[in-house]
């Protein structure tokens, strides 16, 4: 079988159903339809999902087998649960055809196939119909009276599927107990290519005094099933997962940005309501929602509020002194941030999940016409009510440094292949070209095993472990001079 599925596929060998009806395996069946609303769907950021869904079923006789088609065919098979009549169900049997080359052939033994030849170069085809006998190593069919092996330059074509064969996930339950007439059944299971994410704009008013903030959330049904009506729950935070669904599942059906479709409406209600549940937070989406296979739905998260900004800089060095390296150091340039506050009693006053955020920039006498300037990108990580927000922009244009190391000395001798203690002096020059004041933040590195700080022109804000950080102010259109003596005993 599997040197001639081999050699059939590198032959390019091509299978055609003519049509896809099924039999089923059960004699005594009832099919669930699927719900057209009472589904409810817990959406995870990380791709993986909880859906729980309603559905009824009319039940003739004892011992029927439920047939539940509509179901995602990536789902987590161990996540499965479903109960009858409000009962777990007894069993439950799940079947995965895949409509591949030698799943055809091998399910096709004992039926009666066409295998079409091509003839010359004309492009016509000879059919040659019989018993398909055996595939393992070559195809034999039973033609008449005579078996026949086939050329490797045929295909396939199949009056109907294999009995049995469905071409997707087929899952049947047996319910607990002897139960007749119309039945709920409920049906829960996890599903991977289903997720959230959200996403911020950030307006920057003309004298960066403060900043508008709104908020979006998309859902992505990367599933091949559609979900209609569901009820929508957005879970944000990191939950442990003891076993994780293979890596490869969670992109089978991932579609290039082109094939997705991107639809922004407007969620009755407004904005999710925000809750939290243990150390995650839960949005609550209004109303019902339609998820297309293959679609991305963009609603509002946030609606806009308005809050207090702090502009800030950061030039981050380090005050460590190595043999050999350049004595002076020019043309650097401070990152620009952008900070606010989430405060319990501001405009805010809501936790808000990760995500990207843009800031957009105007000028004073920008109009409503005026070209969109964005000022920079950055993510935010979970951020909850009483904490900071902390945006890097990019680096600065008009605000520069340049370092010098302007004596250095070894003041003893290294032991067990150390280097040696040493004493260094360090000049630090910031300049201002904007109209307006500005506070650099200087974080210096330090990390050697013992350090200490002297000879400071201005006096460090705070020390840690292995770091030591000013808060340097430098004039409108002036420069500010930053020495300090560093000690390291490594």
């Amino acid at each position: 079988m599997k040197n001639f599925a081999a050699r059939s596929a590198f032959l390019g060998l091509i299978l055609v159903a003519q049509t896809a009806s099924v039999q089923t395996a059960h004699a005594q069946m009832s099919s669930v339809p699927a719900p057209v609303a009472d589904t409810q769907i817990s959406v995870y950021s990380d791709g993986l999902s909880v859906v729980s869904e309603q559905r009824r079923v009319l039940l003739g006789t004892a011992g029927q087998m439920v047939s539940l088609p509509h179901l995602p065919d990536a789902l987590d098979m161990s996540s499965l649960s479903i109960a009858i009549g409000a009962q777990s169900a007894n069993s439950i049997t799940i079947r995965q055809d895949t409509l591949s080359p030698q799943g055809l052939l091998a399910r096709s033994v004992g039926q009666e196939i066409s295998w079409l030849v091509p003839v010359g170069e004309s492009g016509a085809e000879r059919e040659i119909r019989g018993t398909l006998i055996n595939v393992d190593g070559g195809l034999i069919l039973k033609v008449g009276d005579r078996y026949e092996a086939m050329p490797p330059n045929g295909r396939l074509a199949l009056d109907r599927l294999p009995d049995g064969m469905t071409g997707g996930l087929e899952i049947q339950a047996e319910p607990n107990a002897d139960l007749s007439g119309e039945q709920p059944v409920d049906i829960r299971y996890v599903t991977p290519n289903l997720s959230w994410s959200a996403d911020y704009t950030a307006v920057l008013n003309a004298d960066q005094s403060s900043l508008t903030l709104s908020g979006h959330y998309l859902i992505t049904n990367g599933t091949d099933r559609d979900y209609t009506q569901a009820v929508l729950r957005l879970v944000a935070g990191e939950t442990n997962r003891v076993a994780p669904m293979r890596k490869e599942m969670l992109v089978q059906r991932a579609q290039p940005a082109a094939m997705m479709s991107v639809a922004q409406d407007s969620a009755a209600g407004g904005p999710p309501r925000e809750a939290t549940l243990g150390d995650v937070h839960i949005y609550d989406v209004p109303g019902v929602t339609d998820l297309p296979r293959d679609l991305t739905v963009r609603r509002s998260l946030q609606d806009p509020v308005t809050l207090p900004v702090t502009m800030k800089y950061r030039l981050d060095g380090s005050g460590m002194v190595h043999p050999g390296q350049p004595g002076t150091v020019e043309g650097l340039r401070p990152s620009v941030r952008l900070s606010f506050e989430n405060d319990k009693d501001g405009a805010l006053a809501k936790a808000l999940p990760a995500g990207p955020v843009r800031v957009y920039g105007a000028l004073a006498e920008d109009g409503p016409t005026a070209p969109a300037v964005i000022l920079g990108e950055d993510m935010i990580s979970h951020l909850p009510i009483g904490a900071t927000a902390e945006l890097s922009l990019g680096q600065a244009f008009d605000v520069t440094a340049a370092r010098k190391v302007i004596s250095y000395e070894t003041t003893g001798v290294g032991q067990d292949h150390r280097p040696d203690p040493y004493r260094a002096t360090h000049e630090i020059t910031l300049k201002n070209g904007r109209d307006t004041a500005v506070e650099v933040t200087l974080v210096e590195s330090l990390y050697g095993q013992k350090w200490s700080i002297s000879d400071a022109s201005i006096e460090p804000e705070a020390k840690a472990a292995d770091s030591v950080r000013w808060i340097v102010p430098v004039p409108a259109q002036g420069e500010t001079v930053l020495t300090y003596t560093v000690r390291v005993t490594p």
